[in-house]
Parts: C-alpha cells; structure tokens; sequence
C-alpha cells in the first residue's frame, strides 16, 4: 500500500468521512490533512471505514477485494462478516509506528492498535456520541486519546466514562486557502449565501416519515421555501460524501436541479474545489435536517436552521446534539420565516465577513504535535 518513512514514527489516516474529490481526481480531507504540516515525514494514507475498501491515498484499491471477499464469504456461511483480513491488514501497517491519528476509525482498526500496542488519537468529527467510546477499557497496554474541539465536547466524553487525561482541547483547525478568496468575491459579495447540508441514508420512506421527506432528504414545504429565496439569494448544497461514496450523487443532483437548484459544492465549477470551511466563510446562513455542520457553521459566526425538532425540542432523542450551541443562538428551530429575518438581519453584518475570520491554526498543529509527543 505504501511505505513507511525511514524517519517518520506517526500515521495519519484518513477516513471516507468528508473526502473532497478536486478536479485533479485527488482526495483530500480538510478535516485531517493538516497534519501533514507536522512534520516533512509524517505519513498519510486513506482508508474508508468498515463499509467500504481499503485505499490508499490516491483512492486505489488494495487489500480491498480480499477483505470484502471474506466479508462476502463469512456472512453466506455463518450469517456474520468475517473481519480476520481486515485486523490482519490493520495489524501489519499499525506496528510499524508509534502513533496513529485518525478520524472515525473502524473496530476492526482498534482491536488492531490494541493487538501491536500503538497509541490511538481520534481527532473528534461531528456530534460526540458513544461510538467514541468503543474499545476504550478493553485493553490498558495501548493509549487511547481523544482530541475534540472545545471544553463542552470535553466534558460530553467525560460524561460517556472517558478518563479526564484522556481528552485534550485542540481548539479548530480552519482550512481556508489564498485562491479561496477569489471565488468568494462572486458569491459573498453579489448576493446572500445560504449552505444547505443534505444528510445521507434518508432515501427510504419509512424515516422521518411524519416531515414528508422529498427524495434529497428535506421535507417538501422546506424545498420550495429554498426554491422561493433562491430568487434573491446563492443557495448551495452540500451532499453527504456517504451518498456520493455510494453511488447517489447523480440521483440527487438531477432531483435538485429539476427543482432549479444548480449550485452543488461537488458539482459546481467554481465550488467543488472548496473545502466546507471555505464555503461556511461566504455564507449567510446555514440549514439542514441535523448535520453536525451545526458545529462548524457556529465556529464561524454562522446561525444554522435546524429541522428535526429531536434536535430542538425538550425530551428530543437528539437533544444534546447541539445544545451549546441553541443555548448561544447559533442553533435554531425550523420555521419559514426564520430564514427570511435572518438572511435580512445577516445581510448587514456581511462586509468583510471573510477577512475578519480569526484563525488559529498554527496553536491547533502545536497542540496535537504536543499530544502524540507525549508533551501532553
């Protein structure tokens, strides 16, 4: 798959979650690549999670089909997916380093770590739930680190049974380019911006049955509420990278497109380059049904519209999802109005939005270099 660097004692992996296709063909991932900054040596590769093959970091398959033949195999003769390849392949890339850092990383890639004794850093991606926690008191003789982004996702952790010296705050890496800014000046300059995350997997008509879902996963009143401001306004889809991983992207953008929707962050030639920070800096306003992007839309002074009220609502299944940040007003219930005022009110609060981003970055690569070091 790839080779080991003579001097270099740490792995980045990068996971199928959030990778960017450039019009080069390269994937990239805004979420973990600046690691790369660490250190001339550091190594990354890509793997893409238990659903998926395994790759490497220019997208070519290699332990792949090997893994989902056993998987294949296994699951016809004893119901179950067989994960012996899997840990086989983890296990032989994971003793060759001191530490790994990874986004999401597959149980199969833990028990792995725990097998060699490599500490495991899991830089925090999306809403802290208790997937975090998997594997985490199974095996004492590996170290297993969190690095989240503020003191609330901290203490969510902790609150899951995560030990105190075990989390560390790193703060938020902002990936936002020179040539970014030249793409910006069209859409945040002309017209009102408003970033609109699609989550992935609701195609089926069973969920979210009561909102009436269309078939890019947002209820129909919403959609032609879009439809309306998008007369006035850039409104800009993201799509899940699950659903353009699986195939669904063509599906969805036709969809959106019938509905006169024609800006789509990986379809767009002026947009598919940027990275979601890139595009939460231009924007006004934020919706979605509960993207995490909630979290990142706040760290920019974005306010974010929230449609399922599990999310918003007391005794809501998903209510912690985004409590801090209903608690400071980034984060608000659905309602047609709503995105009328605060596209009005946004609006004069706009100039220089982009150049008045505080970024720090440089603390963010200190502070995990300072973790896998051992400094912290």
């Amino acid at each position: 798959m790839f080779e080991k660097s003579k001097s270099s004692d740490v792995l980045v992996c990068r996971g199928k979650v959030d990778l960017d296709v450039d019009r080069n063909g390269l994937l990239s991932s805004s979420k973990i690549d600046f690691l790369e900054l660490l250190r001339p040596s550091i190594d990354l590769c890509l793997f893409s999670g238990p659903r998926y093959r395994i790759l490497d970091r220019y997208g070519k398959g290699f332990y792949g089909s090997f893994i989902l033949l056993e998987r294949y195999i296994s699951r016809f003769l004893f119901g179950v997916s067989g994960v012996f390849i899997e840990e086989f392949y983890w296990s032989r890339i994971l003793r060759r380093y001191r530490s790994v850092v990874c986004i999401e990383p597959s149980s199969t890639m833990i028990k792995a770590a725990i097998k060699v004794g490599v500490a495991l850093f899991e830089i925090q991606h999306g809403v802290i739930t208790e997937r975090y926690t998997y594997g985490y008191s199974v095996d004492k003789r590996m170290r297993r680190g969190y690095l989240v982004h503020s003191d609330s996702d901290r203490s969510a952790l902790i609150d899951l049974g995560v030990l105190p010296k075990d989390v560390v705050v790193i703060g938020y890496y902002t990936h936002v380019r020179e040539p970014f800014i030249r793409v910006a000046r069209k859409f945040f300059v002309s017209k009102p911006v408003v970033l609109v995350s699609l989550q992935w997997g609701l195609d089926n008509e069973n969920f979210y049955e009561e909102l009436a879902l269309d078939r890019v996963g947002l209820p129909a009143d919403v959609l032609d509420k879009l439809s309306q401001i998008s007369q006035h306004t850039y409104v800009i889809f993201k799509i899940h990278p699950v659903d353009i991983a699986r195939g669904n992207e063509p599906r969805i953008c036709k969809r959106l497109k019938e509905m006169g929707f024609e800006y789509i962050c990986s379809t767009h030639n002026e947009l598919r380059d940027l990275s979601l920070d890139e595009v939460l800096c231009m924007a006004t306003l934020h919706v979605t049904l509960y993207s995490s992007v909630v979290k990142d839309a706040a760290r920019l002074g974005v306010k974010s519209v929230v449609i399922d009220r599990n999310c918003t609502e007391a005794g809501g299944s998903r209510i912690s999802f985004f409590r801090k940040e209903m608690q400071t007003g980034f984060a608000v219930r659905y309602a047609p109005a709503l995105l009328d005022r605060i596209l009005l009110e946004g609006r004069s609060q706009r100039d220089d939005k982009v150049m008045g981003v505080v970024f720090e970055n440089r603390q963010v690569i200190n502070k995990v270099e300072a973790v896998i070091s051992g400094r912290i």
